[in-house]
């Protein structure tokens, strides 16, 4: 039995829709929309900044306000310079970027630990590792900038085209 100050649905119609713009997904309850707020794993592998990478993946979600990047076996170029800069700062990434530098170690399937820094202008870089590693990492923070009107990259799973 439901309490006084409850409201029971005897009887709604319930759709489950996806913005195929932005990737957020949302409940259509009797014509209300509820948005759900997350943008599920977008792979931006594809805007490696080229001859910069050799190799590897790199996923973000986006939650709510928090955010979180996927480092995973993201391999430097032999004979890319210090720092390295992977992805290049891109306005479609703002909305996935810290609103401060933020650096987060990243291991190494040799023998270094690097670190990886995403910056408030959605430039992520490699600092302090060495070429032709492999570099993983997850780093999560909150943001407060505005959601984005379309995602970068691609559907997890789908082709990246590298």
């Amino acid at each position: 039995m439901a309490e006084a100050s409850m409201t029971l649905i005897t009887r709604a119609e319930v759709t489950s829709i996806s913005d195929v713009t932005t990737g957020r997904k949302a409940l259509v309850l009797d014509g209300n929309t509820l948005e759900l707020g997350t943008t599920g794993l977008r792979d931006l592998s594809g805007m490696f900044k080229s001859g910069s990478v050799l190799g590897g993946r790199v996923i973000v979600r986006r939650t709510g306000s928090t955010v979180t990047w996927h480092f995973i076996g993201v391999q430097i170029a032999a004979n890319a310079t210090h720092p390295w800069e992977i992805i290049t700062a891109s306005s479609a990434l703002l909305p996935f970027a810290p609103e401060v530098n933020i650096y987060e170690a990243a291991m190494s399937n040799g023998s270094d630990t690097g670190r990886i820094l995403i910056d408030a202008a959605g430039a992520v870089s490699v600092h302090y590792g060495e070429p032709s590693n492999s570099y993983t990492a997850v780093i999560t923070f909150n943001t407060g900038r505005s959601w984005p009107s379309s995602l970068p990259g691609v559907v997890n799973g789908q082709s990246v085209g590298v």
